[in-house]
């Protein structure tokens, strides 16, 4: 059935050279390999390593029914030790139950499923072109000092700053406050006109927690007092020069634990959640490859009724220096630039929150290989 489902789909089983694989005197050998029913959990891993430290294939499906040979713990166990080290793409077909092997094998319930997702990435690697140019400049060494200094959960504003500078994503100097005069100095630090922003609340326009066109040091002193006399929560603030106005956007990353990092760039603002205008990469991207992304999103990035084009490119470099950072470190489980001002000449951003977890173990060399 697998070797029928890979006729169908393009895929094509190799003679493999004799004594590549071996096994007991009933076992067929040559492709697609048999090692009959009885072979033990130690004969297929034994063959699944064999096959993967060769050249001959670039792909390997092991199938299993259980609860025949070693039955099904025993069996993924041996699949798991087999393809620990392995760079050869391995998925699975273990009958009657799908998941993942060890964080890494995908394992499918039906061989003709396993085949349909390997062909779908086949025709994806060829879709898919090749990089433009080098990745971005980043310090990654620095990089990973600060994400092993940093404890789990969400970065400061100031530790997740320094961890974009690291990338070279610039986030607008920001100036924390605890109270009227320490928001005011910080005020004049920044430049004015300001922006004041509570400290606390998770959505803090709904709540008034955003104070914008703040043109003078008194202005901030009287906004602060009126946030923490009616925001609950607040703990403080912080202070960020008011940039020009442009098109909010956002940028975004995820790491998940079976498939990897992902890159989202869609409307930002206080409208994200609500038109949902998204598009997703896996990374990494060039930068010519982020434009492409941003072409498929419906919000005003090109000009309409008058309003002057952004600077795309601006964008789209931000969008690939955002995938080498979630390709680079496997511990950034979340990343949120939001938002992220794109005017004519430029993409800033102006807030980040980022998010650390123990790294999870990535997924099948399948990922790595379709770059």
């Amino acid at each position: 059935m697998a070797a029928d489902a890979c006729e169908r789909y393009g895929l094509v089983v190799p003679e493999l050279p004799p004594g590549l694989v071996s096994g007991r005197p009933a076992a067929a050998l040559g492709n697609p390999v048999d090692l009959t029913a009885e072979a033990s959990a130690r004969e297929l891993g034994a063959a699944v390593e064999a096959l993967v430290a060769g050249a001959e294939v670039d792909a390997v499906l092991v199938v299993y029914t259980p609860p025949f040979g070693s039955g099904l713990e025993a069996t993924r166990e041996a699949i798991a030790v087999a393809t620990r080290s392995a760079t050869t793409t391995v998925l699975a077909c273990v009958i009657g139950h799908g998941g993942m092997i060890d964080g890494r094998v995908p394992a499918y319930a039906f061989p003709e499923q396993a085949l349909a997702a390997l062909a779908h990435a086949v025709h994806y690697a060829e879709w898919r072109p090749e990089p433009a140019a080098e990745p971005p400049d980043a310090d990654v060494e620095a990089a990973r000092k600060i994400v092993r200094a940093e404890p789990e959960g969400w970065l400061s504003p100031t530790a997740a700053a320094r961890l974009l500078r690291c990338y070279g994503i610039a986030v607008c100097e920001s100036v924390a406050a605890d109270g009227p005069a320490s928001a005011a100095g910080a005020a004049a630090r920044v430049g004015l006109p300001a922006v004041l922003k509570a400290i606390g609340p998770v959505h803090k326009s709904d709540v008034g927690g955003v104070r914008m066109n703040l043109r003078t040091q008194d202005e901030v002193r009287r906004a602060y007092r009126d946030m923490a006399a009616t925001i609950e929560g607040m703990t403080g603030a912080i202070v960020q020069h008011q940039i020009p106005a442009g098109v909010e956007i956002i940028v975004g990353g995820v790491g998940y634990p079976a498939f990897g990092p992902l890159v989202m760039v869609g409307m930002g603002g206080i409208a994200a959640d609500l038109l949902a205008d998204r598009a997703f990469r896996v990374p990494p991207l060039s930068v010519a490859q982020a434009v492409e992304l941003i072409g498929e999103l419906r919000c005003v990035l090109y000009g309409y009724r008058g309003a002057a084009p952004v600077d795309v490119t601006a964008l789209a470099d931000q969008i690939a220096r955002v995938g080498r950072l979630m390709d680079d470190l496997p511990e950034v489980a979340e990343l949120d630039l939001n938002p992220v001002i794109v005017t004519e000449r430029d993409a800033a951003t102006v807030d980040a929150r980022i998010r650390l977890a123990p790294p999870q173990a990535r997924p099948s060399p399948l990922r790595r290989r379709l770059r």
